[in-house]
């Protein structure tokens, strides 16, 4: 497994952000961290006991909580980004872009996102069939048709949609639905040959400090429907949620049924949802893993 994990009150990455952008200001919740780092990486255990080996993808400094343990590697940017001119970087999609460099990591591999959790038994057939295809989870609704004169920022829909002009341009294929917020099952062989072809894309991706309106979404858009083209993922689905402050008392009181769960969305200034949240967490994954202090 894969997570990438960022902490905007960690001093490095203060320093950071003040040596490219001064005293400007940044999203909090984009940056933030409310511990999903550590409740979402209790559930491997408790639920994925297959996994072998935990990446943590950072340019932060190790939480206090995580403890020397062989199953977890810290992995600091430095050590993925073979252009130290690109360094630092706050673009999720650059930093993506670079997740199959990871020295050690195998042929197959599951990326997470630190706030989503894994929440009922799942084994790696779920991800993977043969070892030699992803299964990919796929909305089932097409979203990526916009125009981008229609956009009023840049964010996601951006990088679809110049990931949706490269496939159609290449292979008459024009992908319009997107990956639910689940992990991302990933073959390290398809992510090197989609750099291969797609190197000055991608490098304009890995300059953009924040992220561009060239960026592309290289694991959660370009690869599925990439390697869909060339056999090597089918899409599927799973039962999934993402909770936010008009839904939370619901999901967490049926919190059961779904086999992932989804915390990007956090607000601070509501204390019953942030208790509750901590709470549920707290009582969902008690278990202290080895790496845990």
């Amino acid at each position: 497994i894969v997570y990438t994990y960022v902490d905007s009150q960690d001093e490095d990455w203060k320093k950071y952000w003040e040596q490219c952008f001064g005293e400007e200001t940044y999203d909090p919740n984009r940056y933030a961290t409310h511990q999903e780092l550590k409740y979402s990486m209790r559930p491997i255990n408790q639920f994925m006991p297959w996994v072998r080996k935990i990446f943590v993808v950072s340019n932060c400094k190790k939480p206090e909580w995580l403890n020397d343990a062989s199953k977890v590697i810290w992995v600091d940017h430095t050590e993925i980004f073979s252009d130290p001119q690109i360094l630092p970087t706050f673009n999720s999609h650059a930093i993506e872009s670079r997740l199959h460099h990871i020295a050690g990591l195998s042929e197959n591999f599951i990326y997470f996102n630190d706030d989503v959790f894994v929440n009922q038994f799942t084994h790696k057939s779920h991800f993977f069939r043969y070892h030699a295809m992803s299964i990919n989870f796929c909305e089932p609704y097409e979203m990526v048709f916009w125009k981008r004169e229609n956009l009023n920022e840049i964010n996601y829909q951006c990088a679809a949609l110049n990931v949706q002009g490269l496939l159609s341009r290449d292979f008459g294929y024009t992908p319009r639905n997107l990956m639910q917020h689940t992990p991302h099952a990933l073959l390290k062989s398809v992510l090197s040959e989609i750099e291969t072809k797609y190197h000055n894309e991608i490098l304009c991706t890995q300059h953009n400090k924040m992220r561009g309106e060239n960026d592309i979404s290289m694991v959660s858009f370009l690869y599925p429907h990439y390697a869909f083209i060339h056999g090597k993922s089918m899409f599927s689905s799973q039962n999934y949620a993402i909770v936010r402050e008009s839904n939370y008392k619901k999901i967490i009181s049926k919190n059961q049924k779904y086999r992932f769960l989804c915390f990007n969305s956090w607000n601070e200034e509501n204390e019953d949802f942030c208790n509750t949240i901590n709470t549920f967490w707290g009582n969902r994954y008690p278990v202290k893993p080895e790496w845990e202090i």
